[in-house]
């Protein structure tokens, strides 16, 4: 399983001593929190900021919004169900999607397959996909 650090954009890395304790609770909250809706005002408050204050601090420290960096967390947690042989439909709830078309879309956005398509045997070429766009090549299937 990838770890909070790996989610991040490559080039905008950074170890959890160098986030500030504001952006740290607000990761520690999505990450026991992924099968709650999250509201950008939830980690606002948890970091004691105001929502633009965090989502620019979020930003700035992750590399990405916070959506985004949630969607991952829970794109990883699916990929681990999926890799355990989970059905889709379960996976899709386990993993804090609201639905199986709800991760199939963020599925498709990330890595330009769907779970089924990763499954069956695309799943090392589309990890690799993982850059910080989540963009397939122009080679690649999608």
């Amino acid at each position: 399983m990838l770890f909070t650090q790996d989610i991040v954009a490559p080039d905008r890395r950074r170890s959890n001593a160098v986030r500030t304790a504001a952006i740290q609770q607000a990761v520690l909250f999505m990450e026991q929190h992924l099968l709650e809706p999250v509201t950008l005002s939830q980690l606002a408050d948890i970091a004691g900021l105001t929502i633009f204050q965090f989502n620019t601090a979020f930003r700035r420290e992750v590399g990405m919004p916070p959506y985004r960096y949630l969607s991952r967390l829970r794109i990883n947690a699916a990929m681990e169900l999926l890799r355990k042989g989970m059905p889709t439909a379960m996976v899709a709830a386990e993993a804090g999607f609201f639905d199986q078309p709800h991760m199939y879309r963020h599925f498709r956005r990330h890595f330009g397959l769907t779970p089924g398509q990763l499954v069956a045997g695309d799943t090392c070429d589309a990890l690799a996909v993982e850059s910080g766009t989540g963009r397939r090549s122009a080679a690649g299937p999608g």
